[in-house]
């Protein structure tokens, strides 16, 4: 899912080894980036661990996506905290449209077997039904040194989906899915006792990934309203290197949509969301409560008014939302529409966005040995603090859209963003600590080491425009670009001590540039073309890693495919061509050298009937 990502003006995205991905949209990019909020079909894929997402788990047969839709900017006042600089929203298509069998079978340099199997029923004229498989092994990437990372993964998944018209006004939606998967992971190891201290090796770990969801959503239409009543249950089980974790969550929306007048156009709705973890502490990284239930509630108003028909139009509306760990709080929205022309149209907009704390802010521990990190020689100790506050933004906006003729359109938009009460790491002096003596440092001085804690002591801001031109060449051939520009600016306030966090404002790039090219030639043959260049990131500085400046790029990914007959489909992909292989993100926690990614190459075949 990450990897066609990367087609979205805004939207960054790193692959950091063979599991871990650096998604997001505006800056923040991480590997554990806690400002983005990713939903599939209205379900939240958020994680309250880290506020962020688990892209490995995230998968599903690409041919059932209607379409993917992503906001840049804030989008908590119809979604709520965590949607703060962005959303991506993918919309899976109805069964109704997955009628059928189809069959994709591929192999490849880097994904190693990838085989999916959906088959689509019409039980009536108002019932369908699709069922479907999916099963990818993905290699490992090289470490700098050019020996195997060990850090591929494979998974496995299956699930199902039903659309019902229930009445000429009334449809239900049920869908559900199974997954389960093993993930493996390379991590480095320390002797605390040599001078200076040095990396004496590297270790690597399997892991388990696994869990289900079922979803329900009901809507009737009354009159010029519509009811949306959507609910669901997912569960998650990881087992990773140093922490295994199980999370159970429920979650049950409600909104409604009515056209009020020939002015008002609201939209109002309310949800509440459970979610129950235990996590299975090690002595490297413990929570002082093993097992946890957090609840959070919501209510929102949206209403678009016409100020003048067919020209202007305000957006205002706000979202109030309470958690256990911050409360109340408030996220409200103004958004001015002015339809210039039939074909152009221009917007700004203000908002206010909060991203929450996550349970490891709130009550972690974990202790390191990172030689990078001062003072050498001893461990590290990093404790999450009860009492921890939102980050906040407020974010202003202005855009243009325009469709010159049939041929080509043009979309640009500018931003700005202040940030305020960030995440910060600051330090706490070097003292005794008890969940030091939970493991073995040889040669380190005593049970004590270098103590840090989590604060909102950094502030900051961001500015940056994207454009994206569309151009129809030909009717067999489209043409999409796109620029974007960032600038990250963060400091420590006068309370912070905090050397590292202001340091990820290089995490992200300063520009990026994509050109995508298709070609449909006489419905038999396609050929797509991508083409994308991603600054510099300066990535080591930024986590105070040794080596981990990732230089800038440019690269092509290719793909031909050829339908010998309609339901028959051979394709030949190949991604990265114009290197061998390079880093694209630096590792953040506790990992052996830089990964790098290498170029590969896939064969597919598919079959339609």
């Amino acid at each position: 899912m990450p990897e066609i990502l990367r087609q979205a003006a805004g939207v960054q995205v790193a692959r950091q080894n063979g599991n871990y991905w650096a998604v997001s949209i505006r800056g923040f990019q991480d590997v554990f980036a806690n400002k983005l909020l990713v939903l599939q079909d209205g379900r939240s894929l958020y994680t309250p661990l880290f506020s962020g997402t688990f892209w490995d788990v995230q998968d599903l047969v690409l041919e059932d996506i209607d379409r993917i839709e992503i906001v840049r900017g804030p989008g908590a006042t119809v979604w709520g905290a965590n949607a703060v600089n962005g959303v991506i929203n993918i919309i899976s298509k109805s069964s109704k449209d997955t009628v059928g069998t189809h069959v994709n079978v591929g192999y490849g340099s880097e994904l190693q077997g990838i085989y999916s199997a959906r088959h689509g029923v019409k039980l009536s004229e108002d019932l369908f039904f699709r069922i479907y498989g999916k099963f990818a092994n993905h290699d490992n990437t090289r470490l700098a040194s050019g020996a195997g990372a060990n850090d591929g993964f494979h998974t496995a998944r299956g699930g199902f989906r039903m659309d019902q018209t229930l009445t000429d006004v009334a449809k239900l939606t049920l869908s559900g899915e199974v997954y389960w998967g093993k993930v493996n992971n390379t991590y480095a190891t320390y002797e605390p006792s040599l001078s200076p201290a040095a990396q004496i090796g590297s270790e690597s770990v399997q892991g388990g990934v696994g869990g289900g969801h079922v979803l329900g959503r009901f809507s009737r239409e009354y009159g010029t309203g519509n009811l949306t009543i959507q609910a669901y249950y997912d569960r998650s089980i990881r087992q990773a290197a140093i922490f295994d974790e199980s999370r159970d969550t429920g979650d049950m929306e409600v909104q409604y949509d009515l056209e009020l007048g020939h002015r008002h156009s609201i939209v109002a709705g309310a949800g509440y969301r459970i979610s129950a973890d235990q996590q299975g502490s090690t002595a490297s990284l413990s929570f002082s409560q093993d097992d946890r239930v957090t609840h959070r509630a919501n209510l929102f108003v949206q209403d678009d008014i016409t100020l003048m028909a067919d020209k202007i139009k305000l957006s205002i509306g706000s979202k109030l939302s309470h958690n256990q760990f911050t409360g109340l709080e408030v996220q409200p929205s103004a958004r001015l529409h002015y339809q210039i022309a039939t074909n152009q149209a221009a917007w700004v907009s203000v908002a206010r966005a909060v991203r929450t704390p996550s349970r490891v802010e709130d009550d972690v521990t974990i202790v390191s040995f990172n030689p990078t990190l001062p003072p050498a020689g001893l461990p590290t100790v990093l404790d999450g603090q009860r009492g921890i506050g939102s980050e906040t933004m407020l974010a202003y906006e202005a855009g243009y859209r325009i469709r010159a003729n049939k041929r080509f359109t043009l979309d640009v938009a500018g931003f700005y963003n202040q940030y305020d009460n960030l995440r910060s790491i600051e330090p706490g002096g070097v003292g005794l600590h008890p969940a030091i003596l939970a493991l073995p440092f040889p040669g380190a001085p005593g049970p004590i080491g270098a103590i840090f804690h989590a604060a909102n002591d950094v502030e900051g801001e961001s500015y940056g425009v994207e454009i994206s031109p569309s151009f129809q060449i030909k009717d067999w051939w489209r043409l999409t670009t796109s620029y974007s520009y960032l600038n990250v600016d963060l400091r420590g306030n006068e309370n912070s001590n905090d050397t590292i966090t202001p340091r990820e404002e290089d995490q992200s790039p300063d520009h990026t540039i994509s050109i995508g090219s298709r070609m449909d030639f006489d419905n038999s043959v396609d050929l797509d073309l991508f083409v994308r260049y991603v600054d510099q990131l300066d990535v080591a500085r930024a986590n105070n890693n040794q080596g981990a400046s990732i230089p800038a790029y440019w690269t092509l990914d290719a793909r031909i495919g050829w339908q010998p007959t309609p339901g028959m489909e051979v394709s030949l992909a190949g991604q990265s061509l114009f290197d061998y292989r390079r880093p694209e993100f630096a590792p953040t926690f506790a990992s052996v050298e830089s990964f790098e990614i290498e170029h590969s190459v896939l064969a597919m075949l598919t079959y339609r009937f």
